[in-house]
């Protein structure tokens, strides 16, 4: 096998996955990408990228689903994660492109999911966000003030999606 895969002093299983990163997530056309290559076996045009640790291996791993699979032992979670990772970046892609409806305050907002989803400009031209459950009267609002409307759209999605994740909704 070419990469890591054999060599001395490589771990060949026991790798814990960490986190993945999509080398398209700027939106670079496919012609015009720097496709990753996988660490592990050597195979290039990885477009989803799991990074791998281990903690008796000196550096963590960039590697592509199959190896990420190998190095864990885990047949099953490398996909259905891949799978997740490549359902939101399609959903973020075209959050922006909703038709978001405008309160009488003038908020822009949605209903998904179950919930009531908005953004608000203050009086000092920052935005922000809410999410509230649909028939609740309570609401969460981002953390921070952003620069612009699209910004704070996108952090809306960035909460939502992990709130929906951690519920198992995704």
């Amino acid at each position: 096998m070419s990469g890591l895969w054999g060599v001395k002093g490589v771990p060949q299983s026991g790798w814990t996955f960490l986190y993945m990163t999509d080398v398209r997530e700027d939106g670079t056309p496919a012609d015009e990408t720097n496709y990753a290559t996988c660490e592990m076996c050597g195979k290039d045009h990885i477009r989803y990228v799991h990074r791998m640790g281990h903690e008796k291996y000196h550096k963590d791993l960039d590697v592509g689903c199959i190896c990420s699979e190998r190095m864990s032992g885990d047949t099953v979670n490398p996909k259905r994660r891949e799978a997740t990772f490549r359902k939101r970046i399609g959903r973020r892609r075209t959050w922006l492109t909703r038709k978001w409806k405008v309160s009488k305050k003038g908020s822009s907002y949605l209903n998904v999911e179950g919930f009531n989803l908005g953004i608000f400009e203050s009086k000092f031209g920052k935005w922000n966000y809410w999410i509230k459950r649909i028939g609740e009267t309570d609401s969460d609002f981002g953390k921070v003030w952003y620069r612009d409307e699209g910004t704070a759209k996108l952090a809306l999605f960035d909460a939502l999606w992990e709130l929906l994740e951690s519920e198992g909704m995704v």
